[in-house]
């Protein structure tokens, strides 16, 4: 039987994952093959590249950290002027804090990251493979894929940034955030169009001078960018007042409910005036260019600042197919309830619009499935993973997000990266803890700190021997909430070291 073949396959490779974690297996070239791969000694099974390997004598951590510019508080960092914070002066918690920008770099020599970021990657030596990942284009199987599976259908993606967004000075610049990183290569690969905000005075000016479609890059290719243009107060309201604390919080589960959140006459308005209102726009704009693509409108709606668009562009597009992919938590049914009925009765049915709502894990799709039946009544299937309304199917999936694992391995063989990596071994001490993070209360930086705290007051043999470096990355300073949750970080590691 087929699918009890397929079991058995999926068992024994777990099996085989676990059997290498244990025994932190050495990976060799396989003698007998003429094909770029590793093999492990002993199970002789081909392991493909897209798999985390490790090799015995040396490993290398990279992962992909966007910065910008002149900052806060930072160590030993060549773009800074910073304060250093060394715990009792041996075992130091050093704490850098940067803006968000992928045009700049965090030239850091002691952490062993290069230029546009850090990548994280388990390195591989032998150049065989090397080569094999060197002759892979990212995208290509997902390009056939998409063309496959959907040959008559034009891509719209909807988010709240742009791609990439302009400079003052001209030229654009990537845009910032890990759903831009995400959405790229599928904007790519499926020739969308792109629909987005004007969420900042350049991107306003651009739409005041050149309309508001415009060409900007991908990766390789462009795209059609589609402004919409909320007022500054409109977008505020929208973003800083809702997306940003109320559901942002709620869906971390980061209320402290003896007392929060306060939903008064000001978050109503917000609510109202601000994220019902951009959210209308968003779907108008979707409808217009979908009335103007070739083939039938595949609407890719994207994260929690976009919850209504589904059900707007339904009722203005009857025949177009809509995914809404959702990527952070969804909290419990009961959780929802710290949010007026109102609200969370327009999120639901806002994404019921979809033929498909998509998540990060099954258990975000457990959630939403109580969700709408515990608090919308509508009828659920669990073992189809759907929901029923309006006599229509919604269904209901987890699609986690990959990252681009030739691009990361290539990037981890770069000659920077070596470079970093050899001036790291010349200096680090036995132990090191290194963690990049947004300063966002979701994150735990506070608690972490408290953590390695507690490790050197039970294991006081590591004094000397162990270092915490954390990059911190200030976020949505705009919002109080999270302006004081980096003058929590900064009291900590103050009062640590």
């Amino acid at each position: 039987d087929h699918c009890l073949r397929r079991a058995g396959r999926q068992e024994r490779h777990e099996a085989l994952r676990q059997r290498a974690a244990r025994k932190h297996a050495q990976l060799v070239l396989p003698a007998c093959r003429h094909r770029a791969g590793l093999q492990r000694q002993g199970d002789a099974v081909h392991l493909p590249c897209g798999r985390l390997q490790r090799n015995a004598h040396r490993v290398c951590f990279t992962q992909r950290f966007p910065v910008r510019g002149p900052v806060g508080f930072a160590v030993a960092v060549t773009v800074t002027v910073a304060l250093t914070v060394a715990f009792g002066g041996v075992q130091p918690i050093i704490v850098t804090v940067a803006e968000s920008n992928p045009t700049s770099g965090l030239a850091d020599a002691a952490a062993g990251f290069t230029g546009r970021g850090i990548t994280q990657a388990l390195a591989v030596s032998e150049s065989a493979f090397l080569d094999s990942v060197e002759r892979r284009r990212p995208g290509t199987s997902m390009r056939a894929y998409v063309t496959r599976t959907l040959p008559h259908s034009s891509a719209i993606v909807v988010a709240n940034r742009a791609p990439h967004e302009p400079r003052p000075e001209g030229g654009f610049t990537r845009g910032a955030g890990g759903v831009i990183t995400a959405l790229l290569t599928l904007a790519e690969v499926t020739a969308a169009e792109w629909v987005a905000c004007a969420r900042t005075d350049a991107e306003r000016d651009l739409v005041a001078q050149h309309g508001p479609t415009s060409t900007v890059p991908l990766i390789r290719g462009e795209t059609r960018l589609h402004y919409v243009t909320p007022t500054p107060e409109q977008y505020e309201q929208h973003y800083s007042m809702i997306s940003n604390p109320v559901l942002w919080f709620t869906q971390h589960y980061l209320w402290d409910l003896a007392q929060q959140p306060i939903i008064n006459g000001r978050i109503h308005r917000a609510w109202t005036n601000g994220y019902v209102d951009v959210n209308q726009q968003v779907a108008r704009r979707v409808a217009e260019v979908a009335s103007r693509l070739p083939d039938r409108p595949l609407g890719l709606v994207h994260d929690y600042q976009l919850y209504l668009v589904p059900k707007l562009v339904r009722e203005m597009v009857p025949g177009a197919i809509i995914q809404h992919f959702v990527h952070i938590p969804w909290p419990t049914p009961q959780y929802w309830k710290v949010l007026p009925r109102e609200m969370r009765d327009a999120i639901l049915h806002g994404l019921l619009g979809c033929d498909i709502v998509g998540f990060q894990s099954s258990g975000d799709v457990r959630n939403f499935l109580m969700t709408c039946e515990m608090n919308g009544g509508l009828a659920v299937d669990d073992r189809e993973r759907a929901v029923l309304v309006d006599g229509r199917v919604v269904y209901v999936r987890n699609y986690p997000i990959s990252i681009d694992v030739a691009s990361t391995t290539r990037l981890s063989f770069s000659h920077g990266v070596m470079v970093e990596e050899r001036k790291l071994r010349d200096w680090r001490p036995e132990h090191l803890i290194v963690r990049i993070d947004r300063t966002d209360p979701a994150k735990n930086i506070v608690r972490g700190f408290l953590a390695y705290e507690k490790l050197l007051a039970h294991h006081p043999e590591l004094k000397g021997k162990v270092q915490f470096w954390a990059f911190l990355q200030p976020s949505r300073q705009d919002v109080a909430v999270y302006r004081n949750y980096v003058r929590r970080v900064r009291q900590v590691v103050q009062r640590i070291n």
